[in-house]
């Protein structure tokens, strides 16, 4: 108990977790709904082929799987890291410095 005790400023190592969490938190999220849609998509693209090949004519607009990104859900990364960096560097010039 003691040693936590020693460790200078908690609450700001305490934020930099919290930030970091939220930013796994987001990333993985984003990153399983992406691959959802591209599921989704890939069904729908198979359907149409079979539609296709049978014949019938398609009268819809189709969105490829192709033009979803999964890597777009490492985005999130640049804002929450950026707020990582900032109180990181605050951490090391007013507890390390």
């Amino acid at each position: 108990m003691k040693r936590l005790k020693s460790i200078p400023g908690k609450w700001m190592l305490t934020i930099m977790l919290a930030l970091l969490l939220t930013t796994c938190y987001f990333v993985l999220n984003s990153r399983v709904y992406l691959l959802e849609q591209k599921d989704q998509l890939v069904q729908q693209e198979q359907k149409l082929i079979a539609q296709e090949e049978a014949g019938i004519p398609i009268r819809t607009q189709h969105v490829s799987p192709a033009s979803v990104h999964v890597g777009a859900a490492y985005l999130w990364i640049i804002p929450f890291g950026i707020l990582e960096v900032c109180f990181l560097i605050l951490y090391i010039v007013r507890y390390l410095a």
